[in-house]
């Protein structure tokens, strides 16, 4: 198979790393991609040289960090090959079949091979709030008392632990010391919580990894797995954990036909347990000697906003040896302005003032970002925004899947296709009139086997529930007929939830918008099951509905990670907010909140503008005089050094 489009428009760096090694023999190799060098570019045309090569393109495995990545890549590579059809029950068909995020590669794994490790194939996977509905459900069970860990603190102990291959011991101790005394109360919670997985024959995120990892315990079905592919290609590895690098070692021990692509000065996610030396220490992972082809060259930023971020990554105590550039006819451009403004007012004001102004000189407000080190610090903003009818768009705050009417929806489709779903059931008949948990449990307990529709129909509700619990019995039979095309299915679950949205006159409209959402995203998807798994685990940019119009965006700097934008404010660049107060004490927590103020710069293309405001009540913990707002100090990030990097301005 040959190429559609010769690799014309590959720069040296590029083309050392997409040529690298032979079809049928290659050492592992680093890509160490810098800020806006083409990374994508480069592993989609891997990819196509690969199948070039005659590597069958159902042995290449793709493991990207969201599936908007996934579809980006497996897009680029049919732009450059030409796929065939399906030819195995594995290949569903495209450029790259088995392209993915690691959860959706375990998700398709445990399918096929559940009964390896006596799991029911017919699970269904909690997202991240079914997970944790059910963790409080246990907790509660055990009797928790006053001071124990709450239950987001529960289950984000649990998933750093399953993440990191920590002992509980050692996650309280590095996370969460105030909860070390209750180590012993924690094991027999978590291990009531994985029971009750198993009872209602439910998993979660984090079993997908560590379900996977079993799998490749097992030395047969390991070989099995590890005969699948030739070639196995990993994107951002910087963010990946402990637990799914034992997997990629697992897959390729000698590191033969492994390519992985990362920066570690954008590792930004410890607190997912995303681990950086894992990219730092990548040479020592396999037994074959690996190489690094380096990427330096930005297409992206101006050379003055590269010079002021190599400089703030530069100060760095650990890293690996990289500089950005632009090409040799790239523009210069004007220095980063560094604003100081009174306080945290003041830089709404200011910031605000500098988008209209972009914008009236010809500058699209998609085109605009402000980022910030949290959700809650972009307040001011947004209701500077709205004073001066400034449309926008917030990234990293209320996504849709934390909205209630899209979590009923979710738990409807999860009960119907899993009726020994207790958490999505409690969910949903806690909504009717005078049903509490008591009545709930009641039910759920009277449920035998897979008999919902029996049980549903034989247990008395509250009078006050009566026409919303055969509203429930009606939805159901309609959504237990198997021979009812997904789609089909779909509609007759939103239209329950949009009968509910017609008596909502404050939310009717948000939430017919968002069933027309995920309506188009459902169309992606050939199933129940996958979209519920699926869309659970990564729903994409579902929530940008209307992205296409013109509005500003805010977002936290983790939720922008890997978008560019023409104009990027970055505000509250002082110590206390970033880095963040609670990191201060911690080396470790410091170095990652270098690194979110350098990705936040490199998001720029030709213009960076980094606010300071002199007072601020996000700096904590501060004491200042009563009615005054604590002093701040330009962040540690930027000293006196670099200044010059910077145009100072007063505003």
């Amino acid at each position: 198979m040959r190429l559609r489009n010769r690799q014309l428009d590959l720069n040296a760096e590029q083309r050392r790393a997409v040529r690298f090694g032979t079809s049928c023999r290659s050492s592992p190799l680093l890509v160490l991609a810098g800020a806006g060098s083409g990374k994508t570019g480069v592993l989609a045309h891997r990819v196509a040289h690969l199948i070039e090569q005659g590597v069958d393109r159902n042995r290449i495995l793709l493991l990207t960090f969201t599936r908007l990545a996934a579809t980006e890549m497996t897009e680029r590579v049919a732009g450059l090959i030409e796929a065939p059809s399906p030819s195995s029950k594995f290949d569903r068909g495209g450029a790259v079949p088995w392209a993915g995020t690691f959860h959706s590669i375990g998700l398709r794994l445990l399918r096929a091979l559940a009964d390896e490790i006596d799991l029911d194939p017919t699970f269904t996977v909690l997202d991240a709030y079914a997970a944790r509905s059910l963790m409080g459900d246990v907790r509660d069970e055990l009797g928790f008392a006053a001071g124990a860990p709450d239950t987001a603190e529960c289950q984000a102990i649990y998933s750093f632990k399953v993440n990191a291959r920590s002992p509980l011991a050692d996650v309280l101790d590095a996370r969460c010391p105030k909860h070390v005394d209750q180590l012993a109360k924690l094991k027999k919670l978590f291990a009531a919580y994985t029971k009750a997985k198993r009872a209602q024959n439910v998993v979660d995120f984090d079993d997908l990894l560590r379900l996977w990892l079993k799998l490749l315990r097992r030395p047969k079905t390991a070989r099995s797995i590890r005969r699948l592919w030739d070639h196995v290609l990993v994107d951002e590895l910087q963010d990946t954990n402990r637990l799914q690098l034992e997997i990629v070692r697992r897959l390729k021990p000698d590191g033969v036909g492994l390519t992985v692509v990362g920066d570690d000065a954008q590792a930004i996610y410890g607190f997912r347990a995303a681990d950086v030396t894992n990219i730092l220490r990548f040479s020592e992972h396999f037994t074959e000697p690996a190489t690094t082809v380096t990427l330096e060259t930005n297409y992206r930023s101006t050379a003055a906003i590269l010079d002021a971020s190599n400089a703030v990554i530069a100060l760095a105590p650990t890293g690996l040896n990289k500089t950005l550039r632009t090409p040799k006819d790239g523009p210069t451009g004007s220095k980063p302005a560094l604003v100081t403004v009174a306080d945290d007012q003041a830089q709404a004001r200011y910031v605000v003032k500098q988008v209209l102004a972009n914008q009236r000189a010809g500058m699209p407000l998609a085109e605009q970002a402000v980022l910030f080190r949290i959700g809650s610090h972009s307040v001011d903003i947004e209701a500077e925004c709205r004073r001066r009818n400034v449309a926008f768009v917030k990234f990293g705050g209320n996504a849709l899947l934390e909205k209630p009417h899209v979590r009923d929806l979710l738990a409807l489709l999860s009960w119907a296709e899993n009726p020994k779903d207790q958490t999505a059931a409690r969910r949903l008949l806690c909504k009717l009139p005078d049903v509490g948990p008591a009545t709930a449990k009641k039910f759920i307990d009277s449920v035998d086997g897979t008999k919902v529709l029996t049980a549903l129909r034989a247990f008395k509700p509250p009078a006050a529930a009566s026409q919303g619990w055969k509203d429930v019995l009606d939805v159901m039979r309609g959504l237990r007929k198997r021979d009812t095309p997904w789609l089909q299915q779909l509609a007759h679950a939103t239209r329950w939830i949009e009968a509910r949205a017609a008596l909502d006159a404050e939310h009717g409209d948000l939430i017919r918008r968002d069933v027309k959402v995920i309506m188009g995203a459902a169309k992606t998807f050939t199933d129940r099951p996958e979209f519920l798994a699926n869309f659970a685990l990564d729903p994409g940019d579902a929530d940008a509905a209307g992205k296409g119009d013109d509005r500003l965006v805010l977002s936290t700097i983790h939720a922008v990670k890997g978008k560019e934008f023409e104009a990027v404010f970055v505000i509250n660049v002082v110590d206390g907010a970033l880095p963040f107060a609670m990191a201060v004490r911690n080396s470790v927590l410091v170095a990652e909140e270098r690194r979110l103020l350098y990705v936040a710069m490199t998001r720029a293309k030709h213009r960076l503008t980094l606010t300071m405001p002199r007072a601020s009540a996000l700096v904590r913990p501060t004491v200042a005089p009563l009615g005054r707002l604590p002093p701040a100090n330009r962040s540690r990030f930027i000293p006196a050094a670099l200044l010059a990097l910077f145009d100072e301005q007063e505003a």
